[in-house]
């Protein structure tokens, strides 16, 4: 018996991006709904963290076929390549008087 590969979505949440079942990230989408953005100061008189509402979350969800997903490759160690002007080593010359 095939095992069937789970359907995949991407959601995006502000600038960061997310790859998971599409399952679990309906539900995400689902519980992110309605979700403002806030930016945390710091009220150095009462020593409390405060929060200043911002803009709703921008969110996002893309359907992800299997054939989408490559996972990253990490380049090989390798020396790194050094680009020369020329051929020759460079050669100082001292035009004192």
């Amino acid at each position: 018996m095939a095992t069937k590969t789970p359907d995949l979505c991407r959601i995006r949440i502000g600038f960061y991006s997310l790859l998971l079942p599409a399952d679990k990230g309906l539900k995400v989408m689902a519980l992110l709904q309605g979700a403002l953005g806030c930016t945390e100061k710091y009220d150095t008189g009462a020593h409390v963290e405060t929060y200043e509402i911002d803009e709703p979350v921008p969110l996002e969800l893309t359907m992800v076929r299997a054939n989408q997903v490559r996972r990253k490759v990490e380049p090989a160690d390798r020396p790194p390549v050094i680009h020369a002007i020329g051929t020759e080593p460079l050669k100082l010359t001292y035009r004192g008087s």
